[in-house]
Order: structure tokens, then C-alpha cells, then sequence
């Protein structure tokens, strides 16, 4: 077993095991000076309905994803506990505002060490209400970032986005990453919406492509 990645590992499951919001807020990330909180979604959020609605919405309206799917609050409390709180590596946290409000989530996932070299990917960084507190993912982002390189000793930071997604592209951009790879994309429809597939065959022309980001710690 690696101690350093245990570390990390260790203080995701902690964090997702907090089962009362009093804790969950002496625990959270708060940026004084903007007002927001990054509080991690533990098992304490799994039992609210309030909160697993409200996701649905966000995942539902979502344009950062590469796929689109039928989503239902029962496939997003599944999804919650199946593929967030069951994933050693990965870990989300709720942005929020002063008055607590939510405003919108991003994590990290796909943590991995090669040569004492630590990488973990910034994963499902999505703002559910757009007409508040301007510039909040921004800062969520920067908090986090600076959590996985101060408190996880983490080196480097990647991202996957959609080239055709400008945005988020240029989003990342501002905050710092920088371009290493491109890989191309094919979609496919199903009955239920659409995914986009790495292209293995060369004769095939890419429908979109990933960009792939990465940030390194400044030394």
C-alpha cells in the first residue's frame, strides 16, 4: 500500500462518511473574503430529498457532459451513493454562498501516483443557478485546486472538457491549465441520448474532440 496515497484516500472517506451538517461545515473549505463555502456531499446528503432533486435539475440541464441520458431522481440517488460515495477516489463538494444556498458542485476523480509523481482529475464541475453570485465556480475551482496541492500534497491537476464546449475551455484556461493532449471523439445516439466514444479507428472523422488540461504545482 502506498502511505501517500492513503492519505488522501483515508480523508476522502472520512469526509464522505460525515452523517451531520454541523460537522460537514467545520470540515468545509470557506473562502471568507467571497463568501462561499465548499462543503463535501456525504452520506448526510444522500437521505435529502431536497438535495437529490435538486441535482437531478442540474444534471438534467447540464452541457458539460460528454453524454446525455434520461435522468430521474432515483437514477440520481443511485448514482450519488453508486458512483460518488462507493468510489474510494472520488469525492464532490457543494458550492455554496453565504446564506448557504447552493449554488453548484466539483470534485476530483482517477487519483493515481507513478515515481512519487501524484495526479488526480477535476471532475463534474457543473453551476446549477446561473443568476447568483457571479464569478463563484471560479473561486471554487482556485479553493479546491489549492486544497489538492496544500492539504493532499497532490502535484498535478487534469481535466477532460469538450472541445466544443468554448466555454469551459476557456474557463479552465483563466484559472490556469493548459493544453497537453487532444483525442477525437465519435457520437453515438442511443435511445436515450447520445455519447461520444474515442475514436480507435483512423478512417473515422471525429465528431468533437477531448482537450485534456493539466496544472502543476507552483514551486
Amino acid at each position: 500500500m502506498d502511505i501517500l496515497l492513503d492519505n488522501i484516500i483515508n480523508k476522502f472517506d472520512y469526509l464522505k462518511s460525515i452523517d451531520d451538517y454541523n460537522i460537514l461545515k467545520e470540515n468545509s473549505l470557506y473562502i471568507k473574503k467571497n463568501g462561499i463555502y465548499l462543503i463535501c456531499a456525504s452520506v448526510f446528503f444522500s437521505k435529502n430529498d431536497y438535495v437529490i432533486n435538486l441535482l437531478s435539475i442540474w444534471r438534467k440541464e447540464a452541457k458539460t457532459f460528454h453524454n446525455k441520458f434520461n435522468v430521474t431522481a432515483e437514477g440520481t440517488r443511485k448514482w450519488y451513493k453508486n458512483l460518488l460515495l462507493d468510489i474510494q477516489d472520488r469525492i464532490l463538494f457543494f458550492v455554496l454562498d453565504e446564506k448557504e444556498n447552493f449554488i453548484g458542485h466539483l470534485g476530483f476523480a482517477n487519483l493515481c501516483k507513478k515515481n512519487n509523481f501524484i495526479q488526480i482529475e477535476l471532475d463534474n464541475v457543473i453551476r446549477g443557478e446561473k443568476n447568483t453570485k457571479p464569478g463563484a465556480m471560479s473561486i471554487a475551482c482556485k479553493e479546491l485546486i489549492n486544497f489538492a496541492f496544500e492539504d493532499l500534497k497532490v502535484n498535478e491537476v487534469i481535466l477532460k472538457t469538450l472541445k466544443s464546449n468554448a466555454h469551459a475551455v476557456n474557463f479552465y484556461k483563466k484559472i490556469g491549465f493548459q493544453e497537453y493532449d487532444k483525442i477525437p471523439l465519435t457520437k453515438i445516439f442511443n435511445d436515450e441520448g447520445f455519447d461520444h466514444k474515442v475514436i480507435l479507428n483512423n478512417d473515422l472523422i471525429p465528431d468533437d474532440y477531448f482537450i485534456c488540461m493539466k496544472l502543476g504545482k507552483l514551486k
